[in-house]
């Protein structure tokens, strides 16, 4: 039994083998069969062609010219190359031509020879002569329906509708290709002088129209009478004056510079596109420049990603490029273009494009003279309205504080910083006089807004103890409490619906209130929870009485810039950072490690969720002096103000016990430690209400920064109250006795 299975199963694999056999050898004898006509349809084609140039014949040549002649003419030409490229379409797998096997390839032919045919019977006239009896039969259709100018249209439609057919390809991909490169707007000096003219003789007719509308809106407006409530009145921080006797604005044309003229270069710009090109085509990626956004600082190329064709079973597909493919090449682009480092927008939004910023040979410099003449920041009409800068196409970038309502700033050190903080002060106080802006300036550095002290916009001259911060910030706070009491008096749910009320009664509006912290990381490390909690708490809630924060550091890490800052704070600005982990600190994302400095900066609006890059404004020391002396002599000019603002600077602070009284912004220090310090009764008070004591309730307590609160604390060891370790209280019934 086992030698007739073992004999059987051998049969079996004979036969089985004798089939595959067969099968080889008949797909073999097939494959040399196509082969073989493949060749003679090549060989046919060449010989015809021979044929057509030869002048004497054979009888069986002359027959096989002969018919080609009466049938097609002149077009007989296109016969050769028909037989030619059906002897080419059937060996396209052995010569890796995936084109040419498409079935398209074929029918395309067929469709042209015919186009090609009436259209040569159609310039012959008609007599067949040109384009054979094939020829001359489709010329006569078309002649009798459309006529001889028709024909043509007709014929260059149905070419242009084969080649869209046969290419697969839009028709304007066939077009010469070049980038969108916006050419320098001509120089017109001589206009500028009368703009400028034009400009201030409209604003001043702007501010009579605005006064007599005022004047004449009091004058019928009845009185109203303000409600009772169960707070004493006080002092705003800023009064403000009467329309009558306005600030002057300062003449902001006369000392700011202009923009300089851009050094555009349109063969550095067409050498840059072809390296591009040329680059991502080494890698297998094609695409292609198609929009060219020349900016101060950088140039935005935009790509559009091309397709790649694939063979998969013997049929062709094609694929779109990935955006991935693009911006992994970053690094190769960076070193073909040779630029020190390069950003890729991918893709940027609103287009189908990735945009690929590489920086200029040549920067401009972004002056804040020319944002602020630009017309898209004359069409804001916010007070708060700020130039920040210019972004990669060259247009104005123009943003509003009040809707902002906070912003954040960070950067690393000479990244541009400062430099953007005093042009945005500067641009706040080009447009608003002491009475509609006051400012609190926080610079525990020391040595950048200081400079600002004088000008009759600050509500205290400019903070640079870190011991007085916490006071300032607490008052800050205090004063936002105050403006919500005297907004639901009115019934006012913002500060422009009290001051229109106000401005019906008769009563002195109030103005915006701006605080700049410069930097924040210094604050942090002295107090981290009182500064936390205040700059929270206002962020939350002040900006609907107007008062809007402004807060830059140079070291955006996680323990300065907290979360709870972070999420109160959508509008961010962040220049150049030293790694991808302090741009997601700023910005939640990566982008700001790849920006050049100076200037270069990443811009996250309140309503935007992509940043925006842009080179801010420059604003020189000569120019910002230029503007402060114009300020510090209107304010020497009134007097009155100054004095009354004095008067205004005794802040409001709010004790432990949550009474508002009226005390100085900050209580003076004792010149030497040995003296007492004023706040030591209510310390030694402290005792009688609690066992232990420690230095960060006595902060919390007495509102007070947290080294004089240590200070209050040795006291009191010293004193012998409380255990200087532990901080138990010792002697809390003689102190009652002592008291007593």
């Amino acid at each position: 039994m086992a030698r007739k299975k073992t004999a059987r199963s051998k049969t079996q694999k004979t036969s089985r083998q004798r089939r595959r056999t067969s099968q080889r050898r008949f797909r073999f004898s097939f494959a040399a069969l196509v082969d073989a006509a493949a060749l003679l349809l090549i060989l046919l084609g060449l010989f015809s062609a021979v044929a057509f140039l030869s002048t004497t014949h054979s009888p069986p040549i002359a027959r096989w010219v002969a018919f080609w002649q009466t049938w097609l003419g002149a077009g007989r030409w296109f016969a050769t190359l028909a037989l030619i490229s059906i002897g080419a379409w059937l060996l396209a797998p052995r010569l890796d031509w995936p084109e040419m096997r498409q079935p398209r390839f074929l029918g395309g032919l067929f469709a042209g020879s015919l186009l090609a045919l009436a259209a040569l019977e159609v310039a012959g006239g008609g007599t067949g002569a040109h384009g054979g009896r094939v020829g001359a039969t489709l010329a006569r259709w078309l002649l009798l329906g459309f006529g001889r100018w028709g024909t043509w249209l007709v014929l260059g439609l149905l070419a242009l509708l084969l080649l869209r057919w046969v290419s697969g390809r839009p028709l304007h991909t066939f077009l010469p290709t070049m980038p969108h490169i916006p050419l320098p707007t001509p120089s017109l000096a001589w206009w500028r002088p009368v703009r400028n003219a034009l400009g201030r003789l409209l604003a001043f007719a702007a501010t009579l129209g605005r006064q007599a509308w005022r004047a004449l809106r009091r004058w019928r407006a009845p009185r109203l009478t303000l409600p009772a409530v169960g707070i004493t009145r006080r002092a705003t921080s800023a009064p403000t004056l009467d329309d009558e006797t306005p600030w002057p604005l300062p003449p902001w044309q006369t000392f700011l510079r202009e923009d300089d003229e851009s050094a555009f270069d349109p063969l550095s710009i067409r050498t840059k596109t072809r390296i591009i090109e040329e680059t991502l085509a080494h890698f297998h990626v094609p695409a292609r420049v198609v929009e060219v956004q020349r900016g101060p600082r950088v140039t935005q190329f935009g790509v559009e990603p091309g397709y790649i064709e694939r063979t998969v079973r013997g049929e062709t597909r094609r694929y779109k490029v990935k955006v991935r493919a693009i911006t992994r090449l970053a690094n190769d682009l960076a070193l073909a273009l040779s630029a020190p480092r390069i950003r890729i927008e991918a893709p940027v939004p609103g287009k189908p494009i990735v945009g690929i910023e590489v920086p200029n040979d040549n920067a401009d410099i972004v002056t804040l003279r020319g944002v602020m003449e630009s017309p898209e920041f004359q069409r804001l009409q916010s007070p708060l309205r700020l130039a920040l800068g210019r972004d990669v196409s060259g247009a104005p970038l123009v943003a509003d504080l009040a809707k902002m309502p906070h912003l954040l700033i960070a950067g690393a050190t000479g990244s541009g910083k400062s430099v953007c903080i005093n042009a945005i002060l500067a641009c706040l106080l080009c447009h608003n006089p002491p009475d509609r802006l006051n400012l609190l300036l926080i610079d525990p550095k020391m040595v950048e807004l200081s400079v600002y002290n004088g000008i009759p916009h600050l509500v205290t001259p400019v903070i640079t103890d870190i011991e007085h911060v916490t006071p300032a910030l607490r008052w800050a706070v205090a004063e936002m409490e105050r403006r919500y009491v005297l907004f639901s008096a009115v019934g006012a749910r913002h500060l422009d619906a009290y001051n229109r009320a106000a401005r019906e009664r008769g009563d002195r509006p109030l103005p915006y209130m701006v605080i700049v912290i410069d930097e924040l990381a210094d604050l942090m490390l002295t107090a981290p929870d009182e500064v936390e909690y205040n700059i929270t708490r206002l962020a939350q809630m002040a900006r609907a009485t107007g008062i809007h924060l402004i807060v830059a550091t140079q070291r955006p890490s996680v323990n300065v810039i907290t979360g709870l800052i972070k999420a109160n704070f959508p509008a961010r600005i962040a220049f150049a950072v030293a790694s991808q982990i302090d741009s997601r600190v700023i910005l939640d994302k990566p982008g700001a490690e790849t920006l050049l400095g100076s200037g270069d900066m990443l811009y996250l609006g309140s309503d935007a969720s992509i940043p925006m890059r842009a080179q801010a404004c420059y604003v020189s020391d000569e120019e910002l002096r230029e503007l402060i002396r114009f300020w510090q002599s209107a304010a020497a000019q009134r007097p009155a103000h100054a004095k009354e603002k004095r008067r205004s600077t005794n802040l409001v602070d709010a004790p432990p016990e949550g009474v508002l009284m009226q005390q100085s912004l900050w209580d003076a220090l004792p010149a030497d430690e040995s003296e007492p310090d004023p706040l030591l009764p209510q310390a030694r008070e402290l005792t009688t209400q609690y066992a232990r004591l420690s230095p960060r309730l006595i902060q919390h307590r007495l509102r007070v920064s947290l080294a004089r609160a240590e200070r209050l604390f040795e006291f009191l060891a010293r004193e012998g109250l409380i255990d200087p370790r532990t901080g138990m209280v010792r002697k809390r019934a003689a102190t009652r006795e002592k008291e007593g």
